[in-house]
């Protein structure tokens, strides 16, 4: 499910979904039915979102909001940076991200950048330290290159880093350089800052995009940060209102 591009092993799995059904009291599983899973809920997504703006209404920007719906399964495990090659981003965990999805004090921000090779861009999300309170970040992006369809000779596509900082050190990164997406997660945080870094590592050079210039790629990114406890608003079972458990198997 990857494949070759300019030596490059680019990821075709993004995100998985339960591909089971039941039908007349027995249960099958297929991936298509897993496919319409992903698509409705990329489509719950819009139509939250764009009750109140427009932002949404952008294929990078859903992309890098999707990717942090993932439970970060991989093949060995879960993950704490990087899309498993296998596995994506993990298991669908449909998320509303916001008040009443995300268990305050929380941070919430997605946008996106221009990036060129060697450059850094930095967004801390609360401008200061962190509450005590918030325990997990995670971070996604996502970016296009022309060259991951044209796989024109030995032309390198390009590669970007993201990483969570504080003030003075780096403490987890998304460094694989096969891939156009990435992932970052840290569960433990003190009261100090908490910066998202996206760099322009390699292969960024030859790429045009229209709004950034020469040698340059759009990067669209979409960062959380939250308590853990996940107790507000407190999650019902038999309703499905509330902020569900990480470890909440479906």
């Amino acid at each position: 499910m990857s494949r070759l591009v300019s030596s490059r092993l680019v990821s075709k799995r993004k995100i998985m979904a339960d591909g089971t059904v039941s039908i007349s009291s027995s249960s099958t599983g297929m991936t298509s039915f897993a496919t319409a899973v992903v698509s409705a809920t990329a489509l719950d997504v819009m139509d939250h979102h764009m009750r109140d703006s427009t932002w949404i209404d952008s294929p990078g920007q859903l992309y890098a909001t999707m990717l942090l719906m993932g439970d970060r399964q991989g093949t060995s495990g879960y993950r704490t940076a990087s899309p498993d090659h296998r596995w994506g981003v993990g298991r669908l965990r449909a998320r509303m991200f916001g008040a009443g999805g995300l268990d305050g004090p929380y941070y919430w921000y997605h946008g996106g950048t221009c990036i060129g090779h060697g450059e850094n861009w930095d967004l801390n999300l609360s401008g200061a330290n962190m509450p005590d309170d918030v325990e997990a970040v995670k971070a996604a992006a996502w970016w296009y290159d022309n060259r991951h369809e044209t796989n024109a000779g030995a032309v390198q596509v390009a590669n970007v880093d993201i990483s969570l900082r504080n003030a003075t050190t780096q403490l987890v990164a998304d460094q694989d350089i096969f891939d156009n997406k990435a992932v970052v997660f840290r569960s433990t945080w003190g009261v100090e800052p908490v910066i998202l870094r996206i760099s322009g590592t390699s292969g960024i050079n030859g790429h045009n995009h229209p709004g950034c210039g020469s040698n340059q790629v759009y990067v669209h990114f979409a960062i959380f940060a939250e308590d853990s406890d996940r107790e507000s608003p407190t999650y019902t079972p038999a309703t499905g209102v509330g902020i569900a458990p990480e470890s909440l198997e479906f």
